[in-house]
């Protein structure tokens, strides 16, 4: 399976799930985090004894392997292709995107290599009209967890929510209403605290 999306969309909770409800939940789950592999992890990846790529029945989640160099790509997962590899392993595999790219011509190759169903997750921003209805159900989870007892957002602080571009997509939208939910003082979200958060958004 190859998920596709933005960052903070949810691409690693997406692997989990997938994983969770696989053919192989009840064995280990192996994560090869891409862009931390190293010289002397990529050696013992691919040439040690102990390499978990030597061992079958298991699941693998390879992330964001947009950051392997061509070089690397290509010896990785020619050979997994070649030995059949994911015929022994569940595959998953995250990359992460940007919604001016088009899809590279090598997640299509992984695709085909692998036999790989494609989930693209969606975007915060395509659903701006769920937004009210998001903020009500994570202020709720927010309220129980900090002891806290916001009843309502402001119809002004609402709309800055819709409004926004969230970059960030869910990871940030979770983090401004965590901030709202502790910095509100009183039982509603007023428009000049959510306007002073948003504004620190685009700054960072």
């Amino acid at each position: 399976m190859i998920i596709l999306g933005e960052r903070g969309t949810g691409k690693e909770q997406m692997a989990q799930m997938l994983y969770s409800q696989g053919k192989y939940r009840a064995n280990p789950l192996c994560i090869i985090d891409c862009p931390l592999l190293q010289d002397k992890g990529w050696s013992y990846l691919m040439e040690s004894d102990s390499s978990p790529l030597l061992k079958d029945g298991n699941a693998f989640h390879f992330k964001q392997i947009d950051a392997l160099t061509p070089e690397r790509y290509l010896q990785l997962f020619s050979l997994l292709r070649d030995i059949n590899f994911h015929r022994r392993n569940q595959l998953l595999f995250t990359v992460s995107t940007s919604s001016a790219e088009t899809m590279p011509d090598w997640v299509s190759q992984i695709a085909g290599w692998f036999s790989c169903s494609i989930i693209t997750l969606p975007l915060l921003r395509e659903h701006r009209d769920d937004i009210p209805h998001l903020a009500t159900l994570y202020i709720s989870s927010l309220n129980a967890r900090n002891a806290r007892e916001i009843a309502s957002v402001d119809a002004d602080a609402l709309q800055m929510l819709k409004d926004y571009g969230w970059p960030a997509n869910y990871d940030q939208f979770k983090r401004v209403l965590r901030d709202m939910v502790l910095e509100t003082e009183g039982i509603s979200v007023k428009a000049e605290l959510v306007s002073r958060l948003l504004e620190k958004e685009s700054m960072l």
